[in-house]
């Protein structure tokens, strides 16, 4: 990818983070029942997979998996740093955030497990 494309995508990581933390308030979904964040969660997955799907078609097919890879990196690493800092430090949850807030450290591994198959997927079935 391009420096502008990661420059791009390095800005609108964080300000999709911004959206879900502005969209949990107060409690940063913690006020919500775990059946309702659940099935938020399971919601958010389909949509994530057909953005992902749609991007990286988009990318030659010999640049389909680095297109993977940093897109998997640009909304996975800077939402960790973030949920790390306001969670971990800002509420003083230390490490057990990534068990006190399990939507969030879902989200750390559900785009590396979507997006890194689909070059794969695209190239054997010729649709793209």
């Amino acid at each position: 990818m391009r420096p502008a494309a990661h420059l791009r995508l390095a800005i609108i990581g964080p300000l999709v983070w911004f959206g879900f933390f502005v969209a949990g308030w107060p409690d940063y979904y913690q006020q919500y029942s775990t059946a309702f964040v659940a099935f938020g969660t399971a919601l958010l997955v389909p949509p994530s997979a057909w953005i992902g799907w749609r991007a990286i078609r988009r990318a030659k097919p010999e640049h389909r998996l680095a297109r993977a890879a940093w897109l998997s990196f640009w909304f996975t690493v800077p939402f960790f740093a973030l949920d790390a800092f306001y969670c971990g430090w800002w509420l003083g949850e230390g490490p057990h955030f990534l068990v006190k807030y399990w939507y969030l450290t879902s989200f750390y591994v559900i785009p590396w497990l979507l997006w890194l198959p689909m070059p794969k997927m695209m190239a054997t079935q010729r649709c793209g």
